[in-house]
């Protein structure tokens, strides 16, 4: 099963399931999307630029629209017209003003016969979403008595982090608090009614006020994680406590139920460790287990799962040599993770892609010796998705066929969400998958009771190559 965004817009960013909405959530680009739970339904919610606005095709008349503040628009915004003759007038428009009544609103159109309408014109967004790559988190938690989602979208080097509060499909407000951070990275993190946000200039871990996501009312409620001195990474959840992922250590919080105005949070020393965390993008919750490409503080790279209260070494020498030679390009935008639940079988993706110099290539897994390269790239670049089965604790490697060169090709997929989701043609708890490069929702599905299994693994009509 396959749900097409990408004929809209392009690069999966961020992808979840809320249980109390009964929708998705998908961000794709620069646009959020809802997409019900049976797949059928994918609505637009909120899209950075540009607004598509199509006029009647009839031939005849003249018509003036103009993209007012009451509609949604704003000044500078880019529109998208289409469907107008002559087709000159066709094409990406720049709103200069968007004040009621000013001339530079209206957009005239000559030898249209019907415009669609202003209600169907009104563009939804409630923001510029700035950026349109990157990866996006998604946490839920408590507005009152209500379960929302937030999404945040984290500080990068040319922009601003930025929070979003889904109350409910399509009710997508912007988080505007006076003493919240705009330089939070990584996800917000919700535990006891209180949502975080780790700050990157200090290292220092914000809350929201009690059950109430949009509001901070302390400029204190805050805790630092700074027993060393490294860069700010990461926030997670372990069990009831919180984890700040540094570059190279990590610290732990638990519920100290500290008065406000300070934050409620206090820090465990104890079970600070010096092994930290290399991208925000590895890290992966797995029920009671996290998952991440780790940092020790001489620099190698590795992967480790946190289990209770000790982080074990799970990645092999083998993956750690591959590992080795992506340390140089190892950034967010180059790494994507997620987790699938298959067929019994607990799944850790890391998917990284970089340049690592010419007619160089890093050797494989499964054939000793043979250089991978992934899809469309040159000796130079490549892709690879490393896959850890926690259940058997084995290491292998995923790909998919290219349609264009017809060969088979690495695999980077950027968010998975298991079940509920039920397709139009099977009744049982499947797996959706969000594709990076292309932002397509895929279902990664087990035979139906009594199918022939030989016809289920497949990517579409063609058959998956392994090699052992």
């Amino acid at each position: 099963l396959k749900k097409a965004l990408s004929t809209i817009v392009t690069t999966g960013r961020g992808f979840v399931y809320s249980q109390a909405h009964s929708l998705h959530y998908a961000l794709v680009g620069d646009a959020l999307f809802s997409v019900s739970a049976d797949l059928a339904t994918i609505i637009e919610i909120v899209r950075k630029t540009p607004t598509s606005v199509t006029f009647g095709a009839a031939a005849g008349g003249t018509w003036t629209y103009g993209f007012a503040a009451a509609h949604g628009f704003a000044a500078a915004q880019q529109v998208n017209i289409s469907g107008i003759t002559p087709a000159g007038y066709s094409g990406i428009k720049t709103i200069a003003d968007a004040a009621p009544g000013g001339d530079t609103t209206k957009f005239t159109v000559t030898g249209v016969g019907v415009d669609i309408g202003a209600a169907t014109l009104t563009n939804a967004r409630v923001s510029p979403i700035l950026s349109d790559t990157g990866k996006v988190y998604f946490e839920h938690t408590k507005n009152g008595t209500a379960i929302v989602t937030m999404l945040q979208i984290p500080k990068t080097s040319s922009y601003s982090s930025q929070l979003f509060m889904i109350a409910a499909a399509g009710a997508v407000t912007r988080v505007t608090a006076a003493n919240w951070p705009t330089d939070i990275i990584g996800a917000p993190v919700s535990i006891d009614g209180f949502l975080f946000g780790l700050s990157a200039a200090q290292a220092e871990i914000y809350n929201m006020d009690l059950e109430a996501p949009t509001v901070i009312t302390s400029a204190n409620a805050f805790v630092a994680a700074d027993t060393y001195a490294d860069k700010p990474v990461m926030l997670a959840k372990h069990h009831n406590q919180l984890v700040a992922f540094k570059e190279s250590s990590t610290e732990f919080f638990y519920n100290a139920d500290i008065a406000a105005p300070q934050s409620p949070f206090a820090k465990i020393p104890q079970l600070t460790m010096t092994i930290g965390c290399a991208s925000a993008a590895s890290v992966v919750q797995t029920g009671n287990n996290i998952i991440w490409m780790s940092r020790n503080q001489n620099g190698g790279l590795a992967v480790h799962m946190m289990t209770g209260a000790q982080a074990q070494k799970v990645s092999t020498p083998f993956v750690d040599r591959i590992l080795a030679a992506m340390e140089s390009f190892v950034a967010n935008e180059n790494v994507e993770s997620t987790y699938l639940s298959v067929e019994g079988h607990e799944l850790y993706l890391l998917s990284v892609e970089g340049s690592i110099g010419t007619n160089q290539g890093i050797f494989g897994i499964g054939v000793f010796g043979l250089a991978v390269f992934g899809l469309g790239t040159g000796l130079n670049t490549y892709k690879r998705t490393l896959v850890y089965d926690i259940t058997t604790q084995q290491w292998c490697e995923f790909s998919s066929y290219d349609s264009t060169t017809g060969q088979q090709s690495v695999f980077f997929g950027a968010n998975a969400v298991s079940g509920p989701h039920v397709s139009n043609s099977q009744d049982f708890t499947n797996t959706l998958i969000m594709e990076r490069t292309s932002g397509d929702i895929y279902e990664m599905s087990p035979p139906p009771i009594g199918a022939a299994y030989g016809a289920t693994y497949k990517d579409g009509t063609r058959a998956v190559t392994v090699k052992i």
